[in-house]
């Protein structure tokens, strides 16, 4: 019997009464923090460092969450840039933020951009090195996306690691509340408290009914997801109950880059990974933007515009085409030719671009200018939307090939309203990473390519303000 009272006490800590009708909570953690992706790690790294233990509670059975899969960090004037000669300034991707974002940044944004390049060379401090530096249209004039090297580990699979005595794993959080200022966080199977606790829960992409009550009109769509499993919207219900108010909530990371999936079925997606050096046209007949734009967040805006999108290619194009399943989805992401997917999904080849427009409901003269037009610039060499035809041949050698591109939801740049210390509006509460929309800032709007490092950032923030909290 005294085991069993014993293996009880140490598993499931309880309030009790001192006499006066106010409980006492026991164990009272320092700091809790719900969730063990990108930015729930980095927090607790942070903390780590500046001597305060954290409790992770992660839902899921190891340590990582979505952030594993991020290899490319947005970062300005950084060392990895000045050594490929690339010269940029936080003046100048503040400049740029709007045409990349959609958003005009305020101080919080500033804030980060100024900072990115110090959270890479923290990361670099656990001997942990990026490899170069990419250019991407959701990024800026420049190249800012800096690649983690393949001869190093993935910083947060490093530091699940360091972090394993920490972290208690399987633990879904049903209930957070506040009371006697100690913040009670019950899970399925036990309870907890804290002083602090910083909810680092994920976004909403994969929540149907919250990405629907954000942004109605994706419902005119067959809308898919590209987004971690566990990007449900856990601390939405959770952050109203304690009325933090939510901000743009309707600034949901879209694409329109991709089919569905061929093995999977709607609503999981295939990318097309070189899906620029198509011509997308509209259900018109004609071209709405730089194909460029679907490496980045803009696609799918686009898409919301213009409604349905097809990528058509000729043979020499679609012969060098393959699809790509999502990494979420599959031990090692199947890669199908372009024969293949045309084999599976039974695409029909045409002879003639008028057969194919016709065929698709296209304007088909419209649809034939439009691509008389394209190729004369090829030739050229001046595209009349800017797009980077050095390299392309013109769309002219059939059969002709069109795909239905189809609109997914990547991320969500919605939730608590913070400051730039991850703080909401109740004492000891921190929201951090795709929770509190990477940044807690409506400015941020539709998103930006590589975004993972505002994870970093603001969760390495939120770790330094409860010190210094516990300081004062």
């Amino acid at each position: 019997m005294s085991f069993i009272l014993f293996f009880l006490a140490c598993n499931a800590p309880d309030s009790i009464s001192n006499g006066d009708d106010h409980p006492v909570y026991s164990p009272v953690h320092p700091v809790i923090i719900i969730g063990g992706g990108a930015s729930g790690i980095s927090t607790a790294i942070r903390l780590l460092e500046l001597d305060i233990e954290p409790l992770i509670l992660e839902k899921e059975s190891v340590l990582g969450g979505a952030g594993i899969h991020a290899g490319r960090f947005f970062a300005v004037n950084t060392p990895w840039q000045i050594d490929q000669g690339i010269i940029d300034s936080p003046t100048t991707a503040i400049t740029e933020w709007e045409d990349f974002t959609g958003s005009v940044p305020d101080d919080q944004v500033e804030h980060f951009i100024t900072e990115s390049a110090s959270i890479l060379e923290w990361i670099t401090s656990y001997d942990i090195s990026f490899s170069s530096v990419q250019p991407d249209i959701g990024a800026g004039s420049v190249p800012r996306l800096h690649a983690l090297s393949p001869d190093t580990p993935h910083p947060l699979a490093l530091w699940s690691e360091l972090l394993s005595p920490y972290a208690k794993h399987n633990q879904t959080v049903t209930a957070l509340e506040k009371q006697e200022n100690v913040f009670i966080v019950t899970t399925e199977n036990n309870v907890y408290y804290a002083d602090n606790v910083v909810i680092a829960t994920g976004g909403f992409a994969r929540n149907e009914t919250i990405v629907s009550e954000s942004l109605p009109e994706i419902d005119n769509y067959n809308w898919h997801m590209e987004a971690w499993f566990g990007m449900v919207g856990d601390a939405i219900p959770w952050l109203t109950e304690l009325s933090v108010p939510l901000q743009n909530m309707k600034h949901i990371g879209l694409y329109a880059h991709g089919v569905t999936d061929v093995n999977l079925g709607t609503p999981e997606i295939m990318v097309i990974p070189a899906l620029e050096r198509s011509l997308i046209l509209n259900q018109d007949g004609e071209r709405p933007f730089n194909e460029q734009y679907t490496q980045s967040l803009r696609s799918g805006q686009f898409m919301l515009e213009h409604q349905r999108l097809f990528a058509i290619f000729d043979q020499p194009l679609w012969e060098g085409t393959f699809f790509q399943g999502m990494g979420y989805n599959y031990t090692t992401p199947p890669i199908l030719t372009s024969t293949q997917y045309a084999e599976v999904t039974g695409l029909t080849a045409y002879p003639e671009l008028r057969d194919l427009a016709q065929d698709l409901n296209l304007d088909v003269n419209t649809t034939l200018n439009t691509v008389s037009t394209y190729n004369t610039g090829i030739q050229q060499g001046s595209d009349a939307l800017g797009k980077d035809i050095s390299r392309l041949p013109p769309l002219q050698t059939p059969p002709f090939y069109a795909v239905e591109l189809q609109l997914s939801t990547g991320k969500s740049f919605g939730g608590a309203t913070v400051n730039q210390m991850g703080e909401t509006i109740i004492e000891g509460l921190y929201t951090v990473g795709e929770s509190a929309g990477f940044l807690g800032t409506p400015q941020v709007g539709w998103g930006f390519s590589g975004s993972i490092t505002a994870c970093y950032y603001l969760g390495k923030q939120t770790a330094e303000q409860i010190a210094e909290t516990y300081s004062e």
